[in-house]
């Protein structure tokens, strides 16, 4: 009699057995078709993209100019285009995967070339408008849950840490968080079984999630679980030998590194191919336990034009790829001596730090930092006077134009009621209550400011704009910066285009920064030379080595923000950013401090 419940355990082995069976395929195809995704198809995306962006008059999408162009004619025609592209290259990497794990299951022999082939007939079938919950699914949801499965193209997305720190300022945020959190993972796992009915047996997008959500029913706990005991056990089996040795001093410790990269980078790779498997042994065991009847895939389809033209080339690929697997199994230990030298190579390569600008790298207080309300006097004095080398503080007018310091134009987070600073005057405002941290104060004026922190505590002023100014911001709070001694030793940023523009104009001497929330397109060196900045300030998921690289190039910082987790803080510094805006600058001396030493012997500037 069968047993009708899923078997974890066996669900566990025979995924691991799957991948130590065909690991070398699944690693050969993996970093073949990465390779492919690097240097092919996201130069030619990135090319499509920027043909699109000069076509709605831009020559790089920065900020507010995202929302404006996607909206447009040009913006929505080049989305398509890019959803559609990442959907085949996305599915058809999935399909290889799950093709070469069920030819292992039935003990069958791996053929590439055939593989790739039905791979590339299956995805004839998703270009409907039928697929397009596929393009959520694989472009979004399983990206942005980053439970394993991680696609060449789009191996992961974060929602950007200053939005759910902007969101957890609210009361009851974390429980929202969490919900959404299960709500996401609930979804996932009644989806679990999408691919392998897809891919295995030909049917829609629709089809398949009705079919996975019928079958699992109430067991997306227990799918749930599946999934993560068996992350968990991979994540182990990566980590564990190098975290018990990560005491180890002096050159033991940087080859314990580059090992620990190379079993990650190995690990990385075939941890798509683990997922899926587990994926396939659910399918399997739906199947064994009667809960699954899998349909026959429907009729043949044949290669159409384009698809022959395109296989003609993978053929010739693929059948290189069979003789060098064949070459690899006769001389084994030749093959690994090679891959652990090219290995360190690449992370001897993407370990090179760039050189920062400044001879010390900066820590900044984001509005004065978790030390009490944001923007006001006494917060912003703690974090000056305890190891933050600037505060960063936002600025907005009064309809009395008075420069108070604060970041919403809105008073609900802060003050608890729905007025707007741009509506009031500077006395209406400074009656307001203000809490935050713990504590409570009020909003105070960019004058009063100024006296408090001279010779005390630098400042990196954001100017923000909420579109009913009668008068120049600038001209005004330059007026009062300079009445009160610190325009000198006061930087500055902003998001705005144009503020940004009369602030090169009439202050082309002073530090000027551009607040980056978002770009789009490629940001060359020659096109930051051409800005009348000195630093951008970037948020952290922007910040990339060819970032760094070209902002450098152009002798621009990059501030990164805002980083409150000393892993991600570590990783900058280390990358070689030349500021990171945080709200706990004083926690982050010491770790800051680690990478004076760390710096010493490059060329500074």
């Amino acid at each position: 009699m069968k047993n009708k419940k899923l078997s974890i355990k066996n669900i566990i082995i025979d995924s691991f057995k799957m991948i130590y069976d065909v690991g070398i395929y699944l690693l050969l195809f993996e970093v073949i078709y990465k390779g492919l995704i690097l240097i092919l198809f996201k130069p030619v995306l990135n090319i499509i993209m920027s043909l699109f962006i000069r076509a709605g008059g831009y020559e790089v999408l920065v900020n507010g100019d995202i929302s404006r162009f996607l909206f447009s004619f040009s913006g929505v025609l080049m989305v398509l285009i890019v959803m559609v592209t990442s959907v085949v290259l996305v599915y058809y990497e999935f399909t290889v995967i799950l093709l070469i794990l069920e030819q292992s299951k039935k003990k069958q022999e791996i053929k590439l070339l055939e593989i790739t082939e039905q791979a590339l007939i299956k995805l004839q079938g998703v270009l409907q408008i039928k697929h397009v919950g596929l393009a959520l699914y694989i472009l979004v949801l399983i990206p942005i849950l980053n439970v394993g499965i991680q696609s060449a193209l789009v191996p992961t997305l974060s929602i950007p840490d200053f939005i759910i720190g902007e969101l957890a300022k609210y009361p009851g945020s974390e429980y929202l968080f969490m919900l959404l959190a299960f709500l996401l993972l609930t979804l996932f796992a009644k989806l679990f079984l999408v691919l392998p009915i897809m891919i295995l047996e030909q049917k829609s997008f629709n089809e398949a999630s009705k079919t996975s959500f019928k079958v699992i029913k109430g067991e997306g706990f227990q799918i749930a679980l599946i999934i993560f005991v068996g992350l968990g056990l991979w994540l182990a089996l990566s980590n564990l030998p190098f975290m018990l040795l990560e005491n180890v001093q002096f050159i033991l410790l940087r080859i314990l590194r580059w090992l620990s990269n190379i079993s990650m980078t190995v690990f990385t790779l075939l941890i798509s191919p683990f997922i899926l498997a587990i994926s396939l042994g659910v399918y399997d065991d739906y199947i064994r336990i009667g809960q699954l009847v899998p349909s026959e895939p429907k009729g043949n389809v044949r290669l159409g034009f384009i698809s022959k033209k395109v296989w003609a080339v993978l053929e010739t690929v693929f059948e290189m790829i069979q003789k060098v697997i064949s070459k690899i199994k006769e001389h084994m230990k030749v093959f690994l001596v090679l891959a652990l030298a090219v290995t360190i190579v690449f992370n001897v390569y993407f370990e090179e730090s760039i050189t920062p600008i400044y001879d010390k790298q900066l820590l900044v207080g984001h509005r004065g930092g978790e030390y009490g309300v944001e923007n006001t006097i006494d917060t912003i004095l703690y974090a000056g006077l305890n190891g933050a080398d600037y505060v960063e503080m936002d600025v907005l007018l009064s309809v009395d134009n008075i420069p108070v310091v604060i970041h919403d134009n809105n008073l609900k987070r802060l003050g608890g009621v729905s007025k707007n600073i741009s509506d009031l005057t500077y006395e209406e405002i400074s009656q307001i209550k203000i809490k935050g941290g713990g504590k409570e104060s009020y909003i105070p004026s960019l004058t009063d400011l100024a006296k408090a922190v001279k010779g005390k505590t630098k400042l990196l002023l954001e100017f923000k704009t909420h579109g009913k100014e009668q008068e120049s911001i600038v001209d005004i709070v330059m007026e009062i910066l300079k009445e009160e001694g610190i325009l000198e030793e006061t930087i500055f940023h902003t998001s705005e285009e144009d503020i940004i523009k009369e602030f090169g104009e009439k202050h082309p001497d002073l530090t000027m920064g551009y607040v980056f929330i978002g770009t789009i397109g490629n940001l060359s060196s020659a096109k930051m030379a051409k800005m009348p900045i000195k630093f951008i300030s970037a948020e952290e998921s922007l910040i990339s080595k060819n970032l760094l690289k070209a902002a450098h190039r152009a002798d621009v910082a990059v501030y990164a923000w805002t980083i409150n987790d000393d892993y991600k803080a570590k990783r900058l510094f280390e990358l070689g950013v030349d500021a990171v805006i945080t709200d706990y600058p004083v926690e982050m001396v010491p770790l800051r401090d680690e990478f004076i030493d760390f710096h010493e012997d490059w060329d500074f500037r």
